[in-house]
């Protein structure tokens, strides 16, 4: 197990002033609850503008928080495979459970370290989480990478998805918008929307294709039309088919918030079904930008995606009827509703 060690500095933002500095740390920095950054505070590791201070402190705009990070990593699959290489790129096929790049307590537990020892430059184009698996485009120099990176820009990079949900789910094309989710107590989840918001947000598209199903579970075939973060994960939960697997997007996100601190129990994990998110990022489609060969790289759907059934969907129970989970829905339904609106809007247009 590798151990992470670096010195750790932060500056303050808008939306985090006037927070306590013990709340804004165990938000921002999850890999330690809050009573650990208390200590850690109590105890002088956590200086803020240069000096040691109280975790009641309230924070202010542009202030400097700084202090030494030493964890030992947790353990990863390092198991990826070079699916295709020449000299100006390297596409990987990564395994779920390796995290792609350097991110809160992981440094050298990353599928770019892990490359980064073998090439003398190495850049990730496109990233996965770290429980998705599939298809990474990294770069061996920096003309390759400034390349390349247009590319992904210009959406001139086409990516393809498997997802296996809960509910029956057809084909529906989701055009609208991600926002946070002020309901969540993880900072990062977010929600899908086809109403315009009046905060914040970020458009996102992606078309959902129904390759298969079950009496409770759709494989979903999945283009991504924007990149966003989350926004696979974010949108399927929001229409009602959270992915299987899935600690923040699926039934419920207090299996994130209890696995972070080690605490899943073994009901859990058998709600979870599998012990990852089944999401595999398993095609990419370009003109490379220097050799103009088009590329269309494809790999099959994972065994662990395979292997789920419905017997399996049959053993989820809800330990705690009070938790909220998402309504499960019929996808035709939704696209019903979407039609008629659609065909008001014409007719007001008309008008």
């Amino acid at each position: 197990m590798s151990t992470t060690e670096r010195i750790i500095e932060t500056v303050i933002e808008l939306p985090f002033v006037d927070k306590r500095i013990d709340i804004f740390l165990a938000e921002k920095f999850t890999y330690y609850s809050r009573n650990q950054w208390q200590n850690a505070i109590k105890f002088e590791k956590i200086l803020l503008n240069g000096k040691p201070t109280r975790a009641s402190k309230t924070l202010k705009l542009a202030d400097k928080i700084k202090f030494l990070f030493s964890k030992k990593e947790p353990d990863i699959n390092p198991n990826y495979q070079i699916i295709f290489e020449d000299e100006y790129c390297l596409i990987v096929n990564k395994p779920a459970m390796l995290p792609c790049h350097p991110a809160g307590i992981y440094l050298k537990n990353t599928l770019w370290y892990l490359l980064s020892q073998k090439y003398e430059h190495i850049a990730l184009i496109n990233r996965l989480d770290r429980e998705t698996s599939g298809l990474i485009i990294l770069t061996k120099s920096k003309p390759a990478t400034a390349k390349f990176a247009k590319l992904l820009s210009e959406d001139k990079i086409e990516k393809k998805y498997y997802a296996l949900v809960h509910g029956l789910l057809e084909s529906y094309h989701a055009k609208g918008w991600l926002i946070a989710d002020e309901n969540s107590e993880v900072s990062k989840k977010r929600l899908y929307t086809e109403e315009q918001p009046e905060e914040k947000s970020e458009t996102a598209e992606t078309i959902f294709n129904k390759l298969n199903d079950s009496e409770k579970y759709s494989l979903l075939d999945v283009t991504l039309k924007t990149g966003r973060m989350h926004q696979i994960r974010a949108t399927l939960f929001s229409l009602g088919f959270p992915v299987i697997g899935d600690k923040l997007y699926g039934l419920d996100d207090n299996y994130f918030l209890k696995f972070i601190k080690n605490e899943l129990t073994k009901e859990d994990k058998t709600n979870l079904i599998i012990s990852r998110q089944a999401l595999q990022a398993y095609g990419l489609s370009f003109k490379h930008p220097f050799t103009n060969e088009n590329l269309s790289l494809k790999l099959d759907l994972d065994i662990e995606l395979q292997n789920v059934s419905d017997e399996d969907l049959d053993n989820v129970v809800l330990l705690d009827e009070s938790l909220e989970v998402p309504e499960i829905k019929n996808i035709s339904r939704i696209a019903k509703i979407a039609e008629i609106k659609e065909k008001i809007e014409c007719e007001l247009r008309k008008n």
